[in-house]
């Protein structure tokens, strides 16, 4: 009864010659009770019937369209949405909008579809609807990861509307988009309006510019000096911005002066100033690599009276009682002579290491083993700062065990102390992985999310199961299943499913990997 009675709508529509016009969300749904007559052979035969229409006699049957686009929606294939959404823009070009919502939440309460999302988002614009507009961009940009504009258009209505934390996030959302892109000529006025919320996340700006550098070294230079503009009363973030500059582009004088006065400031108090300045060519007008002055500039500076040093070809730690131009008079632990250890200044640049007062060997020379045995065991964050600042910024865990085990911890304390160390190596920001190194970890200045270190761990997985466990990880310890780097991973198993099964293909299974991928797809939907 219901394929008879399509069949004789389709012959009526094209008798009557019927118009975009005529429709209207009554009619829409009349014509479902006769889709709902169908068992499902009889489905196959009216979409089929509704597609040989829609190629043989009227192209732009309304009837045809919402039939064949209701019974395709329902079988959820890749193109389930193709005829309802080009019914849609039918219906779109005679501003017959509650049909528009009414095909468009049709499709969305089957799949958060983007091209639904974007659809209705402006039909509610049309209509004055803009609260609700604004809530289908929030759902939009959570499923189109190209989309970019929309993204920078929720930040500024979040910030205008006084939502700071919403405002941050999608602010931050928009840079990485373009970053991924590598289109980097807007970033710099999100970077500024990000400034203005959040100015003392230091460490996220410089890794923005560290990330835009391959793409534009002009682009993170420009950021580069809006962010030491943004950071006058804090010397350190200057000079690290500087520096930062000199490495991009090597012959920037501004940011030379502004370093050297930076340093002046900053070591006002030091009794060598002057000569460090001087012996490291930063103030001269001596044909030198940039990067070679700031180099001797900051070993040099780190001599003074009261800095502790270690002595490579003894292993000894010490402290520098005295030092001029000259001579350098070094106190040793357990030296016997109390006129410490006298040396040139030139030898002592040499053959010591300044240390600064936190590193781990000053530490295990001044303290008692019981104290710092139990601050290593109860804190385990100042630990691992400790540790690969101590060791240039990089650990990996064979050097950390040899750190600590015996000198600190006892060796049955080890392996207890390594499996909450790995757990605070990735949860914590400031703490990263290696690209390179298996087992290595970084100390950065910048911080780094969950989410970014979860998806490097995913990429440097070398076979298809190892992925797969990485992405139940992710879901598992509560990663954002909403964010880009999550997206990214489950598109690596979507497109190996999709490259063997086309849109309107039926499931081929040749293979474990592409059941494998299908059954982890159909885990995720659930």
């Amino acid at each position: 009864m219901g394929f008879q009675e399509i069949e004789n709508l389709l012959k009526e529509e094209q008798w009557t010659r019927s118009t975009v016009s005529t429709y209207t969300v009554t009619s829409l749904q009349a014509l479902d009770a006769h889709i709902n007559d169908l068992d499902e052979e009889q489905r196959t035969e009216a979409r089929n019937l509704c597609e040989k229409h829609l190629n043989e006699r009227e192209r732009n049957s309304i009837i045809a369209m919402y039939i064949s686009g209701c019974i395709q929606l329902e079988r959820r294939g890749a193109d389930d949405y193709l005829q309802l959404l080009n019914l849609i823009e039918l219906f779109i070009e005679h501003k017959k909008w509650n049909v528009v919502e009414f095909l468009c939440k049709r499709i969305l309460n089957r799949s958060e579809n983007k091209h639904a999302l974007r659809l209705l988002a402006d039909a509610y614009e049309q209509t004055g609807r803009q609260d609700e507009k604004i809530g289908l961009w929030e759902r939009l940009v959570k499923v189109d990861y190209e989309e970019v504009e929309i993204v920078r258009l929720l930040a500024s209505h979040n910030q205008e509307k006084g939502n700071k934390d919403k405002a941050v996030i999608y602010f931050k959302k928009a840079i990485h988009r373009l970053i991924k892109r590598k289109d980097v000529s807007p970033i710099r006025s999100l970077f500024t309006a990000l400034l203005e919320l959040e100015g003392d996340a230091f460490g996220y700006f410089m890794n923005v510019a560290d990330l835009v550098a391959p793409i534009s070294r002009s682009t993170s230079v420009a950021l580069l000096r809006d962010l030491e503009s943004a950071n006058k009363d804090t010397i350190d973030h200057q000079i690290e911005c500087q520096k930062k500059m000199l490495e991009l582009d090597r012959e920037d004088a501004f940011a030379r002066e502004n370093l050297i006065r930076s340093y002046k400031i900053k070591y006002k108090q030091h009794s060598r100033l002057k000569s460090c300045l001087e012996s490291s060519a930063l103030t001269s007008n001596i044909n030198r690599d940039i990067l070679r002055s700031i180099e001797d500039f900051e070993t040099n500076i780190a001599f003074d009276k009261g800095t502790f040093v270690f002595q490579n070809s003894t292993n000894r730690i010490g402290r520098i009682r005295s030092i001029d131009e000259t001579d350098v008079i070094v106190d040793f632990a357990g030296q016997s002579s109390k006129q410490g250890s006298r040396m040139s200044t030139s030898m002592a640049f040499k053959s010591l290491q300044a240390l600064p007062k936190s590193h781990i060997w000053v530490l295990k020379s001044a303290l008692p083993r019981e104290k710092l045995n139990k601050k290593v065991m109860e804190d385990i964050p100042w630990t691992l700062n400790t540790l690969m600042s101590s060791n240039g910024g990089r650990i990996n865990l064979k050097e950390m065990k040899a750190e600590l085990v015996p000198s600190i911890l006892d060796a049955k304390e080890w392996t207890s102390y390594l499996n909450q160390a790995k757990k605070e190596l990735m949860t914590n920001p400031l703490f990263d992985l290696s690209p390179n190194d298996v087992d290595t970890y970084l100390l950065r200045s910048t911080p780094v999310s969950y989410e970014e270190k979860q998806l490097l761990v995913f990429r440097n997985e070398k076979t298809f199961y190892d992925k797969v466990k990485s992405l139940k990880e992710f879901i598992t310890s509560k990663g954002d299943v909403e964010s880009d780097f999550f997206f990214e991973m489950v598109k690596y198993f979507s497109d190996l499913f999709f490259e063997e099964n086309g849109s309107m293909k039926p499931i081929v299974v040749s293979n474990d990997i592409t059941f494998s991928s299908y059954l982890l797809l159909e885990d995720l939907v659930k």
